[in-house]
């Protein structure tokens, strides 16, 4: 097919088989079996030029199509094992959406990839610690250290549910209230940690869950290094 496209440009026997590396008898051979096949001539020769022919202006045309689209699937392919495309479906909790949905998007935003967030259960596990947490200068907030859980009886506790429109509300409630959060630590860095006596000793844990005995989906080791490098404590 690069055949006819290449002489198609350049009107030469001599100059094409020069750029693909052919001698001029191969490609004038090549040419022939493609005439012989379809039954008609793809190019008229005029002298020492070639000039398509009608018939071989349709065959050009399809044969570019043809080469642009093994050429996109040979990139594809390319990308596909440097994990840069395909199809990606994740589960994905309010906690983990909160610190990875934007740095898995950041990769995943190619032309080439589909990041499909579902729900999963997990197994193997990661950790992150859980803690109770308040905006600044919340009344609770100076007793950082022993505070028990009897004073905090007096306000709101909320956490994060699986709507992630309920839980934007209600971080954003907390943030302008004397709500009080429990959530993971690393999801608000910008809200104050209450040292609680006793200590609340929970932890949130995390991990990646596929089907047995099925490939893994290429985009897969982004998740990974993501999870290992935000979903746990520091």
């Amino acid at each position: 097919m690069r055949h006819p496209i290449s002489l198609a440009q350049t009107g030469s026997f001599s100059k094409s088989a020069l750029a693909l590396f052919l001698t001029q008898p191969a490609l004038s051979r090549s040419i022939r079996a493609l005439e012989n096949e379809r039954g008609q001539p793809l190019f008229d020769r005029i002298g020492r030029h070639s000039e398509v022919t009608p018939f071989g202006r349709d065959v050009v045309e399809r044969a570019r199509q043809l080469m642009l689209a093994a050429d996109d699937l040979r990139e594809s392919g390319q990308q596909l094992a440097r994990g840069m495309a395909g199809s990606l479906r994740i589960g994905l909790g309010s906690g983990p959406g909160a610190m990875l949905m934007t740095p898995l998007l950041m990769p995943m935003a190619t032309p080439r990839s589909r990041l499909r967030p579902t729900c999963a259960p997990p197994k193997r596990t990661r950790c992150a610690r859980g803690s109770f947490l308040c905006r600044r200068g919340h009344p609770l907030a100076p007793k950082r250290s022993g505070v028990s859980f009897e004073p905090l009886r007096a306000y709101l506790i909320a956490s994060t549910p699986l709507s992630d429109e309920v839980a934007r509300v209600l971080l954003e409630l907390i943030r302008c209230t004397d709500s009080v959060l429990i959530a993971i630590r690393a999801t608000r860095p910008d809200l104050v940690e209450l040292d609680m006596t006793p200590a609340l000793n929970a932890t949130a844990r995390f991990a990646i869950v596929t089907l047995a005995g099925r490939s893994e989906a290429p985009a897969l080791p982004i998740v990974r290094r993501l999870m290992h490098d935000l979903l746990q404590d520091a």
